[in-house]
């Protein structure tokens, strides 16, 4: 079995200049890119998010899958022949639309490349949100949401509260704690928060938790 790698494959422009931009917010190098520091790249993996990472290495782009873009950058550098830089980085819900959007977009890699990805992305039920948007809404998102947790105390939780008894009664084994129930929901929360910008507590969440 062909052991996969981190990263894709090399992906020539196809009737696009070297010298003509493409339509994606800004090339970035890696000093000046907004990698995830490690409390949020370990919580990014917590929520099950993943990357579309677009990378520029002379005339070639490198379109790939990632659940932790600074590693893939970093393996993509110790193997590229030239100065790579980064062109654009969007985060979805998961990681198998991660890797349908970037095998997408590596067969068509045109200068419309970003709105290639916001389509593939919604195709697949996902949005797709630019990597300073789904920072800045992941570093707002704890207090937020904690707020709203701790509206617990007042009712507005108490689908989740009968949700999670439902679960204890049908469980014949050992059952998840209430503590890790809510883990889980504020995990699926900020998931969505990010990808769709919505901070919203339901039903619709639940699978999350206990499935």
């Amino acid at each position: 079995m062909t052991e996969r790698k981190p990263w894709g494959w090399h992906t020539r422009f196809r009737g696009h200049k070297q010298d003509e931009p493409l339509n994606v917010p800004n090339f970035l190098d890696a000093p000046g890119f907004d990698f995830p520091r490690n409390g949020e790249r370990e919580y990014l993996a917590a929520i099950g998010i993943a990357a579309i990472v677009v990378m520029r290495d002379g005339e070639r782009l490198e379109i790939c899958a990632s659940r932790d873009i600074e590693k893939t950058f970093r393996a993509m550098q110790g193997i590229s022949p030239g100065a790579l830089c980064i062109v654009g980085v969007w985060w979805v819900r998961n990681r198998r639309i991660a890797e349908a959007v970037a095998k997408a977009a590596r067969n068509d890699p045109g200068p419309w490349l970003d709105a290639l990805i916001e389509r593939e992305s919604r195709r697949h039920g996902s949005g797709a949100v630019a990597h300073a948007s789904a920072m800045d809404r992941m570093r707002i998102a704890g207090s937020q949401i904690d707020a709203a947790l701790r509206a617990n105390g007042r009712g507005e939780l108490a689908w989740f509260n009968r949700a999670y008894r439902a679960y204890r009664m049908a469980r014949d084994g050992p059952a998840m704690s209430y503590q890790s129930a809510r883990a889980r929901l504020r995990r699926a929360v900020v998931r969505r928060l990010v990808v769709s910008g919505g901070l919203e507590f339901g039903c619709d969440l639940l699978p999350d938790v206990f499935g």
